[in-house]
């Protein structure tokens, strides 16, 4: 059966543009804000994983920013449409090809390369002709970070950093110090882990894409000096620095108490986990602290820091992040621009960063006070983080099967007893191939 360029099957394509709203996307009714149907010339559709109608720091920031656009553009309505984050980019694609995709849409840094292959965006171009070289090197990540093939294609509205996530109180009561090593990493690890408390975890399943996974090894190969890919997107992993990342994940659960469950776990559960008290350390992207802080006894409890490094490692910090893009098939390009000019104001970047805990991609929203206070100290220390340690990346084209294959890697290694060199050699074979 003839597939597209997602790799999903025309039958599955049909099935799922078919489906819309009616099927995994849900649809919430704006605007809160109370207009005149006169007054109102347009409704735009938002496409998000965060309903505004729920509660949650995240959700809250989002309501947050609607309402304060309809505020200032009566006469745009917006739809927001809500399905989950790891599908939204997927259903995006099929959704644009079939000329049914919202009008902006929130969506993933680590999809960019697959949506400029599917076009299914909008170049900006036209709309930031006017804006000037200090607008444009406004952004946390360069802005040639967004560019492809000489085209501006998508403008970053928020970034998280992986950091390390602690209970400080855990730590100490057991006199243990922050881990800014592997070996310390381990060493606390053992330490903490009981019968109702998991030391340390790094989710290596191949849910949500296997993010946890590989936004841990992409630090962790930076920091050895090596990488995952290649300039020309091949394996680059089978390396010594490759073998010593997975033997510390085979150390951290033949030495160091990380359970064999983690192959079944991602960034997901490992929130879950941190919020409920049961895992004392993850690494995880900083947009859930606030979220995690909500757990019962956890709040001030946790604090970050960044990630521990190989033992004469070097920090790298790795940066994701969303943004939000214009569907090709707009009927409303004007008023599109509009809230996307709107929400990657600084103004806007600030207001969300309160509410939600994200931190921003505008290097000017840093100057507001609120980054000095007590409260938004933590927030500008991620962004200390990236200008210190971070590095500008070109994700390669199948990056998200690469995540995959490494997560299978992972599983042999840590369960089956796979030996690491066997693991990456059989990876690195598979990945190449499908590369070509």
């Amino acid at each position: 059966m003839e597939k597209d360029k997602t790799g999903w099957s025309r039958r599955s394509f049909l099935k799922a543009a078919g489906a819309g709203v009616g099927g995994v996307v849900g649809s919430v009714a704006f605007p809160y804000v109370i207009t005149s149907a006169k007054a109102q010339s347009a409704t735009i559709t938002y496409l998000t994983f965060l309903n505004p109608r729920e509660k949650g720091p995240r959700q809250e920031g989002t309501l947050a920013l609607l309402k304060d656009f309809e505020t200032k553009h009566p006469q745009t309505k917006v739809d927001v449409r809500i399905i989950p984050w790891a599908q939204i980019d997927r259903q995006f694609i099929i959704e644009a090809a079939a000329g049914k995709e919202a009008d902006v849409a929130r969506l993933n840094l680590e999809w960019l390369h697959k949506h400029v292959e599917a076009d299914s965006i909008l170049p900006l171009d036209d709309s930031v002709r006017d804006w000037t070289a200090e607008q444009r090197k406004d952004w946390l990540l360069p802005w040639e970070a967004t560019v492809f093939n000489g085209k501006k294609v998508a403008i970053p509205l928020e970034h998280r950093v992986q950091v390390l996530y602690y209970r400080k109180d855990l730590l100490d009561k057991a006199g243990i110090k922050v881990p800014t090593t592997w070996t310390q990493l381990g060493e606390a690890s053992k330490a903490l882990t009981s019968d109702k408390m998991a030391g340390f975890t790094v989710g290596l399943s191949k849910k949500d894409n296997a993010s946890n996974l590989t936004q841990w090894l992409v630090p962790a190969m930076w920091a050895m000096g090596g990488d995952l890919w290649d300039k020309k997107g091949r394996a680059a992993f089978n390396t010594e620095a490759g073998a010593r990342a997975f033997q510390f994940l085979a150390d951290m659960v033949g030495k160091y108490g990380m359970s064999k469950s983690s192959v079944n776990m991602g960034s997901e559960d490992l929130t879950l986990a941190m919020k409920a008290g049961t895992l004392a350390m993850a690494a995880m992207g900083s947009h859930r602290v606030g979220t995690v802080r909500t757990g019962k006894g956890i709040g001030e409890n946790l604090q970050t820091a960044p990630l521990p490094v190989p033992d004469g490692g070097s920090q790298a910090a790795y940066v994701t992040g969303w943004f939000l893009g214009v569907g090709k098939n707009t009927k409303h390009k004007a008023e599109a621009w509009k809230f996307l000019e709107h929400h990657v104001s600084a103004e806007s970047q600030i207001l969300y960063a309160k509410i939600s805990g994200e931190m921003p991609s505008r290097k000017s929203a840093f100057k507001d006070t609120f980054f000095q206070s007590a409260s938004g100290a933590e927030m500008k220390s991620w962004a200390d983080y990236i200008s210190r340690s971070g590095k500008s990346y070109v994700l390669p084209e199948k990056f998200l099967e690469l995540g995959e294959l490494l997560a299978v890697a992972a599983s042999r290694v840590v369960v089956e007893g796979t030996p690491v060199k066997k693991a990456l050699q059989d990876a690195e074979a598979e990945y190449n191939k499908l590369v070509g």
